[in-house]
């Protein structure tokens, strides 16, 4: 009797301390978000001036984002504490809200999405014609002129696959010549990431997906039609053991965004029984047969291979050494050597143990181009894992963005960088994979929450 007694003492004590400890959690939670809130706001204010901005105080408020962000964060995993998940979607709801009422700025591959939702909606088929076929064109409305002018490189036919093509046509059926419908399409995409890492992860992981400021400014402020392919990504793992067809479709329909996708998808695949494997080409064959006659994005993604270069990482430091060929080649050797040991990993683990972050990440650091908006595809993954080097990315790559276009440089050409930035951006990487090769060294293995 006095024993029970004493254990539902100590029970109430602890229930407690748990209570007044996660509330106040919940309160600095609470706190941060509404300190993100106001910044988010405040750069909503600052792009939707109707004079030019400067790009220095517009990645400083992102970068103030990041402190908030990165305090936040420290705060939770220091403490192991267990934020609230409504809190958590609660406020990204809210970030996402105020980056879609902001102009987008230092941007213009949304004119291409615009203008490609134009043409799919008239024509039927944006891949036959390059814009600058249209140039001479007196038939187009001058709302969407206005958009052909502003587009880059009109020379080269457009270079995005079907199912992004499908969204630039359900945006201007809303909102057309508006990039108002693609943020909110891609904002809807990224919160159904959220909802499903919430069964394939923490919370205090969650949290570092839905409120980091890369995220949010790539998806709701700039709207990167990306995320269109990683949600169903995401949602083969979410679905594969529940809803093995359902999961083949939504690879199909990953693949026929970007060929990121392909990376993930040939490893997957090897898990596919037969019927899952014919819905997953079946797929693909109706997302791609409406542009058969007319072309597809092919020609366009070679042109941009073949020439196209930009902050680039270990293709870097190789294009010094050796002719820009050989260092493709190298580079594409070595990841051809990552994938094959890592497919050699995989036949011992599940899929949704996937190394999404490993394979994608590889891929970006042999990469000649790294656009910020590319780690969209290893954020999610990482968010399942126990480190921080794409974190710390996430904020580096911010960084990216001071280059010659926006800089009005004139002694930079205009997707040159300054020539700060790269050595920024690649010290703050090696800490961080420092640092989390010492954990790893010291019997902190890297592991999935399930």
């Amino acid at each position: 009797m006095i024993i029970n007694k004493q254990r539902k003492k100590i029970h109430n004590t602890a229930t407690h301390s748990f209570n007044a400890g996660t509330e106040k959690n919940s309160g600095k939670l609470i706190s941060l978000g509404l300190l993100s809130t106001f910044v988010y706001t405040v750069l909503t204010f600052y792009s939707n001036q109707s004079t030019a901005i400067d790009i220095t105080p517009y990645i400083a408020l992102f970068a103030i984002a990041f402190a908030l962000y990165g305090y936040m964060a420290y705060q939770i995993f220091h403490h192991n504490s267990n934020p609230s998940i409504k809190i958590i979607i609660g406020f990204s709801i809210v970030f996402h809200i105020i980056g879609i009422i902001a102009t987008p700025q230092f941007e213009d591959d949304f004119f291409r999405y615009l203008w490609d939702g134009y043409i799919f909606f008239e024509s039927g088929n944006p891949y036959q014609h390059a814009p600058s076929d249209y140039f001479s064109d007196t038939s187009i409305p001058a709302i969407y002129q206005n958009l052909l002018n502003q587009i880059n490189y009109p020379d080269i036919k457009t270079i995005y696959a079907p199912l992004l093509q499908y969204s630039f046509w359900l945006s201007h059926g809303l909102f057309p010549a508006d990039i108002l419908g693609l943020k909110i399409i891609y904002s809807v995409c990224n919160l159904a990431i959220i909802f499903m890492l919430v069964t394939l992860t923490k919370a205090r992981n969650i949290l570092l997906y839905a409120w980091n400021p890369l995220i949010i400014k790539e998806v709701a402020f700039t709207a990167h039609p990306d995320i269109l392919g990683i949600v169903f990504l995401i949602a083969v793992i979410y679905f594969f053991s529940t809803k093995p067809k359902t999961a083949a479709i939504c690879l199909g329909l990953s693949v026929c965004s970007k060929p990121f996708a392909w990376i993930i998808a040939v490893y997957i695949l090897f898990r596919f029984k037969l019927t899952q494997c014919i819905l997953f080409f079946l797929t693909i064959v109706v997302m791609y047969t409406p542009f058969l006659m007319a072309g597809n994005e092919s020609s366009g993604l070679f042109a941009f291979g073949q020439h196209w270069e930009f902050n680039a990482a270990i293709y870097s430091l190789f294009s010094y050494l050796m002719p820009n060929p050989h260092a493709k080649m190298l580079c594409g050797g070595l990841f051809i050597a990552v994938m094959i040991y890592y497919f050699i990993l995989f036949r011992k683990t599940t899929v949704a143990n996937i190394r999404g972050d490993l394979l994608i990440g590889s891929l970006l650091l042999l990469s000649p181009v790294i656009n910020p908006w590319y780690l969209l595809w290893v954020l999610p993954f990482t968010a399942m894992r126990n480190y921080i080097t794409p974190w710390v990315m996430s904020f580096a790559l911010l960084f990216s963005y001071f280059s010659g276009i926006n800089l009005h440089s004139e002694h930079l050409q205009a997707y040159q960088l300054a020539i700060w930035v790269k050595p920024v951006e690649y010290t703050l990487m090696v800490c961080a994979i420092t640092y989390d090769t010492r954990k790893y060294l010291a019997n902190q293995p890297y592991h999935s929450y399930h």
